[in-house]
């Protein structure tokens, strides 16, 4: 492949060094956390949004610079916003690592807790009712 590798940048990522604190107080954070992208922005309400391999809401970065979230299916009030940080179509083990990696968490979604359960299949479908 033609891609190029990106540069590794490292900053702070704390109050004090959003505070002009420099590294003082913030914690080392490596670009490499990050997806590859071209450009950078700050949606404070999405960023509020949690992974979910079952998302119930799906966000478009318009040309306008702005964010809009378009809900799946019908959501409950009080219900968590979740986005999907990995496709769903990877097999478990898929994208639980890659969630370590990238992100340095294991999912717990209802997909992932119960395909770790073996019962259901690939696509989510429970298998004791098939």
């Amino acid at each position: 492949g033609g891609e190029e590798e990106e540069e590794e940048v490292f900053f702070s990522w704390g109050l004090d060094a959003a505070r002009g604190g420099g590294r003082r107080g913030g914690k080392p954070v490596s670009s490499r956390c990050f997806p590859p992208h071209t450009g950078s922005a700050v949606f404070p309400l999405v960023s509020l949004m949690n992974h979910s391999c079952e998302p119930n809401v799906q966000v478009i970065y318009l040309e306008s610079n702005a964010a809009v979230a378009i809900a799946l299916r019908g959501i409950a009030d009080g219900e968590e916003l979740c986005i999907q940080y990995v496709s769903a179509e990877a097999p478990l083990e898929e994208r639980r690592r890659e969630l370590r990696r990238r992100y340095g968490f294991e999912c717990a979604c209802a997909l992932c807790t119960s395909q770790a359960r073996g019962r259901v299949g690939k696509r989510g479908r429970d298998l004791h009712s098939i």
